[in-house]
């Protein structure tokens, strides 16, 4: 309840990240502004019952890239994807997603490994508003501008405004900022001294400039520099605290591994007893051909009972003594 009183008291500055309060930076990613979608068709929006939630990069026409924070405990009934479009709520239908593969190694407690990989149900049509990204052979340098995408909240008060109000912008929103330095983003993400590792390392990628960048909701967001893809966000620190990602370059081959197009994945084959028994198909000639050499190898030999020859005998020779 006094919530609106100490938004009251704070200056205009602090409450939007660099300027006085307005219309138009409400309607605004921290510092940002409004983007279509031709300018960003990579993006994607995660819808988790209904709600967009977080966003995430087209890597193919069947796959999409995500945080595994954003997707971590849904179904993957509830889970949803919407793309070519920059309105948050309307536009293309949601594509169904058949299959979630979280990174293995993905801990709610740390930043590094918050991958997961979408598998919609059927593939995307590729059009000028929905085009896949290729990922980043290696990560920006510090200072190195880049730039985030999302429908995320506009201040760093947004998350308990937009649960209370709506106020999340209807337009994707798009901001430019820089890379920051591992080792200073670990010291200002640090948590109880130290003592807790949050896993910010060679796997996470830190962004950080005054009065911009991303918050709630921007969960996923892809990060890309010339381009390409250079991070999936983990977490938005709202201009209070660095932007914190995945490293996309460090999972290529993970990505790769997961992502193989549908005709270099073996199905499995069923042979029904039709099948087996029929000689006019491959499959059924290769497995009846298995089975007759099976019978001809599991059938026992004729026992023939053995021939006695009775020995010879030979009468002894005597030999007269001398």
């Amino acid at each position: 309840m006094w919530l609106p009183f100490l938004l009251v008291a704070l200056p205009w500055g602090t409450v939007v990240g660099g300027g006085p309060l307005t219309l138009a930076n409400l309607s605004r990613i921290i510092g940002g502004s409004a983007v279509k979608i031709s300018k960003v068709p990579y993006q994607a929006a995660i819808i988790l019952d209904g709600s967009n939630s977080c966003s995430g990069a087209i890597l193919k026409e069947s796959y999409v890239l995500t945080a595994a924070s954003c997707v971590s405990g849904y179904s993957k009934g509830s889970i949803k994807v919407r793309v070519g479009t920059s309105s948050a709520d309307s536009g293309r239908a949601s594509a169904k997603v058949c299959i979630v593969i979280s990174h293995p190694s993905y801990t709610y407690w740390r930043f590094d490994n918050n991958l997961a990989i979408l598998k919609l149900c059927k593939p995307l049509k590729l059009s000028d508003s929905i085009k896949a990204i290729k990922i980043a052979d290696k990560v920006p340098d510090n200072d190195k501008q880049v730039q985030v995408s999302g429908w995320g909240s506009t201040c760093w008060w947004g998350s308990w405004w937009d649960r209370c109000f709506g106020s999340r912008p209807s337009q994707l929103q798009i901001v430019t900022t820089v890379v920051y330095d591992r080792e200073s983003c670990a010291s200002d993400r640090e948590v109880w001294f130290g003592l807790w590792d949050n896993g910010i390392s060679e796997r996470t990628l830190c962004t950080w400039d005054s009065g911009v960048g991303a918050c709630s909701y921007d969960t996923g967001a892809p990060l890309v520099k010339d381009d390409k893809l250079v991070g999936i966000l983990s977490e938005g620190g709202c201009t209070t605290y660095p932007d914190v990602y995945a490293n996309v370059a460090g999972f290529k081959s993970w990505i790769a591994d997961n992502t193989k197009d549908d005709t270099t994945t073996p199905k499995p084959t069923t042979v029904s007893s039709a099948s087996t028994r029929s000689s006019s198909t491959s499959i059924g000639t290769t497995s009846s051909t298995s089975s007759s050499s099976t019978i001809s190898s599991s059938t026992p030999p004729t026992a023939t009972p053995p021939t006695k020859t009775p020995p010879t005998k030979t009468p002894p020779t005597k030999t007269p003594p001398t």
